[in-house]
């Protein structure tokens, strides 16, 4: 239904150049540098409206057959199937992220020759530059960053619970004079898990071991456990109480979660569906976003009718979100969906019920209040 082509290097130039009329030409360095890096970079994005879903397809390559060929060698990675244990069945959603790091270093080292060699003050000494950034690559071993971080990355929001927190408000007499208050709120406590792939386990772990050092004289609750390390906040000051640090077998564990800390101390894991798994095994990106569990939870922290209404139309119509971004055919190719449920033509249509239905509930809202105050 939509088609739309990009060429990303004119893009950026053209934006930059008409941004830099306003600056007296001192930013043309910087109108020529950011288009560099994505030299002959091309987007074609299609967009369906499905009758039960929206539905993005883009493809993107380089003309340029070396910039083509280290966009791809970022994306020559696969996942490390031991992180999909970290999804548990009824998540809120989670972003599964594979990438080549050493080829992402060496993609860097392309960008900064790039960058200076078209600064003003810098671009009649491109030669010399690009000496210093050659040491530089030889300095720095990408192999090294590529074994502390190889570029595998999960991020799992399990859940959302309401908790009290403790707040500070203010109060203000007839003088203007004010009063602290201490009141409570209800928040939403995330659940969460962050791990990602090292083979530096001894380097990470020096890293989880060196606050034990300050804890108490910086007056914080950071503490030794059996075989990981627990961060513990003062009860009703955050909206998360404990954080977990871990480092066994490859990973590197940050969580809300101690269920999820035991798991991996016993290399065990969720049960997790088959589809989510494909998908993260078969794509460099993989995000999906529960709207059902999302809205759910959000609904207990809305307060006003109108609000409760908005979250209600959302949850009879909006579906999950997915999407998928991987290699095929020599480009990198992403899919992107937004099911929708309810009684419409297409998601087109669904768009403009969705305004027209929260217009009309914001509206009878405003009405309401009217007539109560008459």
């Amino acid at each position: 239904d939509v088609s739309v082509w990009l060429n990303t290097e004119n893009i950026i130039n053209q934006y930059m150049n008409y941004f830099n009329r306003g600056a007296y030409g001192i930013l043309s360095g910087v109108a020529k540098t950011v288009g560099k890096p994505t030299d002959g970079y091309n987007s074609a994005v299609n967009i369906y409206f499905d009758k039960d879903k929206l539905r993005m397809e883009q493809k993107t390559f380089s003309a340029n057959p070396e910039m083509n060929k280290m966009a791809l060698d970022v994306m020559a990675n696969k996942q490390n199937t031991s992180l999909i244990n970290f999804v548990n069945p009824g998540n809120i959603g989670y972003l599964s992220m594979s990438i080549n790091t050493e080829a992402l270093a060496n993609y860097y080292y392309s960008f900064l020759k790039n960058y200076f060699s078209n600064l003003s003050y810098t671009n009649e000494y491109a030669d010399m530059v690009d000496v210093y950034i050659d040491l530089l690559q030889i300095v720095i071993d990408e192999k090294g960053i590529g074994e502390l971080l190889p570029g595998n990355y999960m991020f799992v929001m399990h859940d959302m619970k309401p908790q009290m927190v403790d707040y500070t408000d203010y109060e203000y007499d007839a003088e203007y004079n004010r009063t602290e208050v201490k009141k409570t709120r209800k928040e939403l406590s995330p659940d969460f898990t962050f791990a990602f792939e090292t083979k530096k386990e001894g380097f990470i772990e020096k890293v989880m071991h060196l606050p034990l050092k300050y804890a108490e004289k910086e007056k914080f609750n950071y503490k030794q456990k059996d075989g990981y390390y627990a961060l513990t906040f003062d009860t009703g000051k955050y909206p998360i109480s404990n954080l977990y640090f871990m480092v066994k077998d490859g990973k590197v564990v940050i969580t809300t979660s101690l269920k999820v800390i035991e798991m991996a101390k016993t290399n065990t894991g969720f049960a997790t569906d088959a589809d989510t798994k494909n998908s993260i095994l078969s794509n460099n990106y993989s995000l999906k976003l529960n709207s059902k569990n999302l809205i759910e939870k959000l609904q207990t922290q809305f307060s006003t009718d109108v609000n409760k209404k908005i979250s209600d139309y959302m949850l009879q119509n909006l579906g999950d979100v997915k999407m998928e971004s991987s290699i095929k055919d020599g480009m990198i190719q992403t899919i992107a969906t937004m099911n929708i449920k309810g009684k419409h033509t297409n998601s087109l249509e669904f768009f403009f019920n969705m305004f027209e239905s929260v217009n009309d509930i914001i509206e009878k809202d405003r009405q309401d209040k009217e007539k109560k105050m008459y």
